[in-house]
């Protein structure tokens, strides 16, 4: 088998939907010659927005490849609100179901050297409020799921609410059964490769 067109070859056979609970970030990234050692100051490249997130990249990811897609989560009040939510659109993610709340948007800052090598610092903003009563009050929506993508970059109950048997019956059922791997491309999401991960 060719396992390099393995993930495509399995969402040809797909049928349903994809549930993504969890975070999405702008992630403002900078990259360098080198990392800058603890109180040294480097000069560095322009500087990029690109969208990101564990969990949106998991959801644009799934769309792109043709799945059926809606994403669960929280973002702010900021502009970085509508650059999120416009490329997950953008994807074919449906995002009617995420959560507006007051503050900030999540967002981490990135930087990266010529040898990719990075730093990562991750400001939650919105993602700390996708809630257990959030994720509860879409427990309709989030069951009728043939998948269910989740990460850590939520709250831990969170992820282990929409994981428990007893609140999430069918959508975990099915994920056991359905779990794909994809990956990532097209834009800026074709950064990295990864897999939808399915907590059960």
């Amino acid at each position: 088998m060719d396992t390099t067109s393995f993930p495509l070859q399995l969402l040809e056979h797909m049928h349903g939907t994809v549930a993504v609970v969890g975070s999405m970030n702008v992630d403002y990234t900078i990259t360098t010659a080198r990392l800058p050692e603890p109180g040294e100051t480097v000069a560095g490249g322009p500087l990029e927005l690109l969208p990101g997130g564990k969990s949106g990249n998991q959801a644009a990811a799934a769309a792109l490849l043709g799945a059926d897609v809606r994403m669960f989560g929280a973002v702010g009040s900021d502009s970085n609100a509508d650059f999120l939510l416009g490329h997950l659109a953008a994807a074919g993610v449906d995002t009617s179901h995420v959560r507006h709340v007051d503050g900030p948007s999540g967002l981490t800052v990135i930087t990266v050297d010529a040898s990719a090598e990075n730093t990562i610092v991750y400001s939650a903003g919105s993602n700390a409020q996708v809630s257990v009563d959030y994720v509860e009050s879409k427990i309709g929506e989030l069951t009728g799921a043939d998948v269910l993508g989740l990460c850590l970059e939520s709250p831990i109950e969170t992820v282990t609410a929409c994981a428990r048997p007893t609140q999430m019956t069918q959508a975990s059922s099915a994920a056991k059964q359905t779990a794909i791997a994809v990956m990532q491309v097209g834009s800026a999401f074709e950064r990295k490769a990864g897999v939808i991960e399915i907590l059960v």
